[in-house]
């Protein structure tokens, strides 16, 4: 057999539900708490990611203008190749000239002096 039901059953049944209504509300009071803390994080890492993005963009510029110069660079090493290339081949030709001509010059000297 069931005990009857009276009012101080009743209430504390009431009472019950009341301290599970207050642990549950302490429970969400401490959630919003922890929701809010990771909003903070979640803010925070946000603004990283913006700070990175925008040092990420500062460095492919950085990038493209190092990149423009070293294909200079390239294109000018080139012409200076050609032109050392050039210089090199002139001053070997001028100087087996000097030599031809000292060569002529000396000829020149010893056969006129033998037939006088």
């Amino acid at each position: 057999m069931s005990s009857p039901v009276t009012l101080e059953t009743i209430a504390a049944s009431l009472e019950s539900i009341a301290q599970q209504v207050q642990a549950l509300d302490h429970k969400v009071t401490m959630l919003d708490q922890r929701v809010e803390a990771l909003d903070q994080r979640v803010e925070a890492l946000d603004h990283r990611v913006e700070a990175l993005e925008h040092r990420v963009e500062t460095l492919e510029h950085s990038v493209e203008a190092l990149d423009q110069k070293v294909t200079k660079l390239e294109a000018e090493q080139a012409k200076t190749n050609l032109i050392v290339e050039t210089y090199q081949k002139a001053s070997t030709q001028v100087v087996n000239l000097a030599f031809g001509l000292l060569a002529t010059a000396t000829i020149t000297v010893i056969v006129t002096s033998v037939f006088k």
